[in-house]
């Protein structure tokens, strides 16, 4: 690796977040990686800051578990403040590393009020159960755990996986107050493994992410996600900056990537006090819209996911934005099983019914 460092000024309105302005962090990065979370890093900005001051509406202070951290660009940033301790888990070997190549370049900053020890960094795949696992520790933000269709690459790893409800033990944490959880698929074993926490009443909120390719490499899909953390008894929003709107398992979740927050029942009142705004769930032709930008934007490999939600609500097809968005992605496709899976798919829209919208209302 070729680790290079960044200095991002770190300024908020908030001074509930930090005890005063300072005049910036250094980030860690690899200098050969081109994926885009180092990309935007080279260009000065920083993904994960905008879900780090989320955080701070919902949990002013306490303990965050950042479960897929990366290279700390959630949060790296609790290191500037005493208000908070964090267990940074990171799965991949390289980006554990340059997460605390980071770590240890702002310890050589003397104006800090804790030296960055409020942050433990373990790497560590988490799941549901302690076993040998392949990692596929490809330097990127993708790095995940291998599928059989990964064999043969010349970066995957082993790992022994552990459970969240073990390291929490280790740390000697009996409660946490807030989860950041971004692991590429493997969030619904991460959150099975730390059952007894999340049950409780007083559990905390969850930001999530939902990849519905990288679920699929694990048979699991959003909607499995979401009804593992309804099992809990959570509520999830799909998340718009301060603005949330209401999902649930039952439905079918028109988008392939994107943020959500789960909560308990007491977080409800909060999130209203700090200014959240609760929408009313998505329309019709606000899901029609959402699924037609999101095949839009797909990359290839998600087209597997849209060809499973097609063959489950082949209706949407008969909306002309949704077929010609649809038409489009598989004419890019170099896959010809997509290709083939169109006509088929029309005809299968052909016989179903408008019934079926009640899912979609």
């Amino acid at each position: 690796m070729n680790i290079k460092y960044t200095e991002i000024p770190i300024g908020f309105e908030s001074d509930t977040l930090l005890e005063s302005s300072r005049a910036g962090l250094y980030y860690a990065y690899d200098d050969d990686c081109t994926d885009w979370v180092t990309t935007e890093l080279k260009r000065g900005e920083v993904f994960g800051l905008r879900d780090f001051v989320l955080m701070n509406l919902i949990c002013p202070e306490g303990r965050i578990l950042d479960v897929g951290a990366n290279i700390g660009t959630f949060s790296l940033v609790a290191g500037l403040t005493e208000k908070y301790d964090v267990i940074a888990i990171e799965a991949s070997p390289q980006s554990t590393q340059i997460y605390q190549a980071a770590i240890d370049k702002n310890k050589l900053d003397n104006d800090r009020p804790n030296g960055f020890t409020n942050i433990k960094l373990v790497n560590a795949l988490v799941s549901n159960v302690e076993e040998l696992v392949e990692f596929l520790d490809n330097g990127k933000d993708s790095a995940r755990a291998a599928t059989d269709a990964d064999r043969g690459e010349e970066c995957i790893i082993s790992l022994e996986s552990r459970t969240i409800a073990d390291i929490l033990e280790e740390s000697q944490w009996d409660t946490v107050d807030f989860i950041k959880m971004d692991i590429e698929g493997y969030e619904v074993k991460a959150f099975e493994g730390m059952e007894e926490f999340l049950v409780k009443d007083d559990a905390p909120a969850i930001l999530f992410e939902v990849n519905a390719y990288t679920l699929g490499l694990y048979d699991e899909t959003p909607n499995s996600l979401m009804r593992t953390l309804e099992k809990y008894g959570y509520f999830c929003f799909t998340n718009e900056g301060i603005s949330l709107v209401p999902s649930n398992s039952f439905e079918p979740i028109p988008t392939c990537h994107d943020d959500f927050l789960a909560v308990k029942e007491r977080h409800l009142a909060l999130l209203k006090e700090v200014g959240f705004q609760f929408s009313l769930p998505y329309t019709y032709d606000q899901r029609i819209e959402k699924i037609s930008e999101s095949i839009k934007e797909s990359v290839p490999e998600c087209l597997e996911y849209w060809l499973k939600f097609a063959s489950e609500f082949p209706f949407i097809l008969g909306e002309e934005r949704v077929k010609k968005e649809f038409e489009n992605a598989v004419g890019r496709s170099e896959n010809e099983k997509f290709k083939d899976a169109v006509p088929e798919l029309l005809d299968k829209k052909r016989e179903s019914t408008r019934s079926q919208l009640r899912y979609l209302s």
